[in-house]
């Protein structure tokens, strides 16, 4: 699990990639401080829970964004839970992106631009290697934009490099 610092470099850099300025506004208007929760995993055993982080809810709705980097999480780690449930829910309800959850939540009321399965942003293969998923948060931008980075080849840091442990 990832400590609240890193959820929370993570959360700002996903933000940053939201495209769409609207859209990013009223997902920021939803965020709440993270608060740490487990939650039942209904496809291994009876007892097991994983620990995820909820970044933004919306009581009226029953809706949470959550952040799980276990259960769907390695590969899908943002998703929409209904907050009268215990349950981390059903893959379909697990994206790749903050944004994704958050306009497949039903969350998003404004237009996506494209259909239910709306390519928000370039496949995560594309943008940094698959083990990375936070940006680094100690290291500026230099003058061309791209982060530097003292994790060798990896310019966007994951936690396992934070933690030393990177490839």
């Amino acid at each position: 699990m990832i400590s609240l610092s890193e959820l929370n470099a993570l959360l700002l850099h996903e933000l940053e990639i939201i495209g769409v300025s609207s859209r990013r506004r009223a997902l920021e208007a939803i965020l709440v401080a993270p608060v740490l929760r487990t939650r039942r995993w209904d496809y291994g055993e009876a007892d097991d829970r994983f620990a995820c982080w909820v970044v933004a809810a919306v009581p009226e709705k029953g809706i949470e964004l959550v952040y799980c980097d276990e259960g769907f999480g390695p590969e899908f780690p943002w998703g929409f839970l209904f907050s009268d449930d215990d349950s981390l829910g059903m893959d379909a309800q697990w994206n790749w992106y903050l944004e994704e959850a958050f306009v497949r939540s039903g969350l998003w009321t404004g237009a996506t631009g494209g259909s239910e399965h709306e390519a928000f942003h370039p496949a995560r293969s594309s943008v940094f290697p698959a083990h990375c998923r936070l940006p680094a948060p100690d290291i500026p931008p230099a003058e061309t934009g791209v982060v530097l980075s003292r994790f060798g080849s990896c310019a966007n840091p994951c936690a396992a490099h934070l933690r030393g442990g990177g490839r």
